[in-house]
């Protein structure tokens, strides 16, 4: 019978120390106790000394306290630059972080989006047209803003309340929700669009927490568009918090180009240049080198997020650095070079091109 399962019965234990004489001696953070036993003139049933070390268990609070560091931000446009540096030298940049014992020997390695078509060196392509201009965004909150209103879970709504209030408590989202008047005016050009736009209802609902503040509230607007948000969404069934705010910020991306008359003729570099994407996107380049005659494929993605996997991590800085560190390509995943025309080892990796003003991060267990 495995010992875990196993629960002595009470004339076993009465048996097994009714007699016996402990003594205890201090050891680390341990008691060790020792029971003489054996004894002849004794009623216990055990032949030999019971030796063992008495575990006593850390606070809760203190073992939470030692899985987590602490983060020290001087500047915040350093640190989400800093966070989104690429891995240089098999170590990470992280800029402003004094927690990490090995901080010192990070350095950073942003990489610049400058023009580089001189030395043929490929570049991330401009926007014909800039729906919304990068400095308009507002970072930190501007003068006293009051803390808002909770949220009523409305029957397993706790995934939708928890995301809104994440997104409602960024100062930059925050700004922007409520001071986007040109928005505004073109969705009530529109008839009956307003009621059906996602980031109107995402402002109805902040100014509505605005008022309300240090009370509850019924996030209705938000929950009402469930299907608007994502087909498969239901009322009064429990969600995933990272699946509902993915497809909350794609949800707000769309209606944001519906508001815009002849946005879906824009190319997708345009498409990109909406506040939501100025605020959370970010421009990944890839870059393949070939081992064979050194040529480098380079290409750009889109992101909200990075997708980071903690599950060999012990720290945010490892797992960045896991996230862009050297991929070798070989074996059954040989590259197939445009310039040699076959199949060859090559490196892979991945860096930052353009950073988010929000950097949001998916962490994969």
């Amino acid at each position: 019978m495995p010992a875990a399962s196993y629960v002595a019965t009470p004339i076993e234990r009465s048996l097994a120390f009714a007699k016996s004489s402990p003594s205890s001696n201090s050891l680390g953070g341990f008691q060790r106790n020792k029971f003489q036993v054996g004894d002849p003139t004794s009623n216990t049933i055990l032949t030999a000394k019971l030796d063992f070390i008495k575990y006593e268990k850390p606070s809760v609070k203190a073992d939470i306290k030692s899985k987590y560091h602490t983060l020290s931000v001087n500047n915040i446009n350093d640190n989400i630059s800093s966070i989104c540096s690429t891995y240089s030298k098999s170590k990470l940049s992280l800029n402003n972080v004094s927690s990490s014992p090995t901080s010192s020997d990070l350095r950073k390695s942003l990489s610049s989006s400058k023009d580089n078509s001189s030395n043929g060196k490929c570049v991330l392509p401009k926007p014909k047209e800039v729906l919304y201009s990068p400095s308009k965004i507002t970072l930190g909150w501007q003068g006293r803003v009051p803390p808002g209103a909770g949220l009523v879970n409305a029957i397993n709504t706790c995934y939708l309340n928890s995301c809104l209030q994440a997104l409602f408590h960024i100062p930059s989202f925050h700004n922007w929700l409520l001071n986007d008047p040109e928005h505004q005016s073109l969705c009530e050009k529109q008839s009956g669009f307003q009621f059906e736009c996602l980031v109107c209802a995402m402002r109805k609902t902040l100014a509505h927490c605005q008022v309300k503040s240090g009370g509850a509230i019924r996030p209705e607007l938000i929950i009402k568009k469930l299907k608007l948000i994502a087909r498969h969404l239901e009322h009064h069934r429990q969600e995933d918090s990272h699946e509902f705010l993915t497809y909350l910020i794609e949800g707000m991306q769309k209606s944001y180009l519906k508001a815009i008359p002849g946005a879906n003729k824009l190319d997708s570099y345009s498409k990109e240049t909406t506040p939501i994407y100025q605020l959370f996107g970010c421009y990944l380049r890839t870059e393949v080198a070939c081992s064979s005659c050194s040529h480098v494929s380079t290409s750009y993605t889109h992101s909200t997020e990075l997708s980071l996997d903690i599950r060999q991590s012990s720290s945010l800085d490892e797992a960045l650095g896991h996230f862009f560190a050297k991929e070798f390509l070989g074996g059954d995943n040989l590259y197939r070079c445009e310039k040699c025309g076959r199949k060859v080892e090559a490196t892979k990796r991945f860096s930052v091109d353009k950073p988010p003003n929000v950097l949001r991060l998916q962490l994969k267990r």
